[in-house]
């Protein structure tokens, strides 16, 4: 079951099916993930974690030892993960241990003992490799990621650069910077800028996003969604432009100030915030080249999954979107039958909106015929999956509404209008229409559009189908077509 990481070992075969554990042994928490069934998207079914704070204490000296407490605990938290693999039966699992443990004295002891006591591979991991994967996670998370992938974590920071392919790895993670610093984030801010200043391809950079993935980062995310009013609060595909960022980041530094938005969180939570806060406002105190920060539900554990499988460029919202549509849809036959009956017409629009629109707009089939369109809505708003942004799921989440031929409410209108235009809307609504249009000429959900076609004349979207149901369907086609044009019509006249 324990492998090798093959990123670092050639040799190692890559896995191809069943479940897949990651175990990560970072510096402040130990973690076990278990994604279900690789072969399709890697949902997270099990997730795990103990808050062992391995590296609490430690400042950069090559004095730092793990004490026998730590390493006992250690031992029964691996105890308990095994246990939790095996009667999961996964089929492959990957340890990787970060900083903490590589910088111990004590390291290769406690490594040799785990592998004799518990029969456990574990990978001690080098900064290079750990910023390698965790930016193979996120970049695997955010289509076309152009920038600086962070990952700070309790004992060390990894940043990789997507341009240069340039990567780093330093001993400052939060559990570090609070004990060299006497728990002053200011002085947290002064020293990230001077270490990092000494990086060219940092220092230098022009066009870049930063693009942030840990748990941490996420919840730099959902404060700032709860104090401006964001209403979609899913911090995958979250983006937060640099002229909006620099005072929020200031307000991170007084937790205090925060504090109404902070509900759910404990204190230990709290003091972390102010150490993130402080990379990232060294990070745009250095460089003004900077564009947005940018958040990732992905990061080391599934790069760790993604370099297993040998698998780094494969579209994941695409996947999502085909698994829920075999699972809670109609079928993959009629779902891709259908956007190629209605792309044929609009080559116009936005490939994905159209193509992601028709795997799940049926996803709700089931659901009462009068909540339909809002559990689609709602729904759609909420899918815990990645490769898209949030204007996109937006877009997805109004065009899956308009196929239930339901106009949106004030409620509909007040999540949204923060992320879509009244453009943007009238898209959804033509794509909604357009797909409510195959239901009516395919009733068999079976795919086969065998007997009509779309096609456009001087503007006009009009179906030609066979004499066999010409007849049958002609007074529902005509009420359908004639809104199709209608909202074509009022976008060319936007357009004009």
């Amino acid at each position: 079951m324990y492998q090798q990481l093959k990123f670092l070992n050639s040799d190692v075969i890559a896995s191809e099916k069943g479940k897949f554990a990651v175990i990560d042994l970072g510096s402040n928490s130990l973690r076990l993930v278990i994604f279900d069934n690789i072969e399709k998207y890697p949902h997270q079914f099990i997730s795990e974690r103990y808050r062992a704070k391995l590296a609490e204490g430690k400042a950069p000296s090559d004095d730092f030892v793990l004490s026998e407490e730590k390493v006992d605990n250690l031992i029964k938290t691996l105890k308990w993960f095994d246990w939790v693999c095996k009667e999961q039966q996964v089929t492959t699992a990957v340890v990787v241990a970060t900083s903490a443990i590589r910088e111990a004295k004590n390291s290769k002891d406690i490594v040799e003992r785990i592998e004799d006591e518990l029969n456990i591979i574990i990978n001690v991991i080098d900064g290079q490799t750990e910023a390698k994967l965790s930016a193979i996670g996120a970049l695997n998370s955010i289509k076309d990621a152009d920038g600086l992938v962070l990952d700070l974590g309790g004992g060390s920071l990894e940043i990789y650069c997507t341009k240069t392919k340039n990567q780093l790895s330093l001993p400052l993670g939060i559990l570090s910077l609070r004990a060299i610093t006497n728990d002053d984030p200011e002085k947290a801010v002064e020293l990230l800028k001077e270490k990092l200043s000494e990086y060219d391809w940092i220092k230098n950079s022009e066009g870049l996003d930063i693009i942030a993935n840990g748990g941490g980062m996420r919840s730099i995310a959902m404060l700032n969604m709860k104090k401006t009013g964001y209403t979609v609060q899913v911090p995958q595909g979250y983006e937060i432009e640099k002229s909006h960022l620099t005072r929020f980041l200031d307000e991170l530094f007084n937790v205090d100030s925060i504090a109404p938005y902070f509900t759910g969180y404990d204190d230990k939570f709290k003091t972390a915030i102010p150490y993130r806060a402080a990379l990232l406002k060294a990070l745009f105190g250095i460089n003004d080249g900077f564009n947005k920060l940018k958040f990732s539900n992905f990061g080391l554990r599934e790069g760790v999954l993604f370099s297993q499988i040998e698998t780094t460029d494969y579209n994941l919202a695409e996947k999502y979107a085909k698994d829920i549509a075999l699972e809670k849809g109609f079928g993959l036959e009629y779902a891709l039958s259908s956007y190629s009956f209605v792309s044929e017409v609009f080559k116009n629009i936005e490939h994905e909106l159209l193509y992601l629109t028709s795997l799940l707009k049926d996803i709700s089939w089931r659901i009462h015929k009068q909540y339909r369109a809002d559990s689609l809505f709602d729904e759609i708003l909420h899918l815990d999956f990645v490769g898209i942004n949030h204007d996109l799921r937006a877009k997805l989440a109004v065009a899956c509404y308009f196929t239930q031929e339901r106009e949106l409410g004030q409620r509909h209108y007040s999540i949204i209008k923060k992320i879509l235009s009244k453009e943007d809307i009238l898209v959804c609504k033509l794509v909604g229409q357009a797909y409510k249009l195959t239901e009516l000429i395919n009733p068999a959900r079976d795919g086969d559009f065998s007997d009509s076609s779309l096609f456009m004349r001087n503007g006009v979207v009009d179906l030609k189908t066979t004499d066999k149901i010409k007849d049958i369907i002609n007074l529902g086609v005509q009420k359908r077509l004639t809104e199709l044009n209608s909202i074509l019509n009022e976008l060319n006249e936007k357009e004009a």
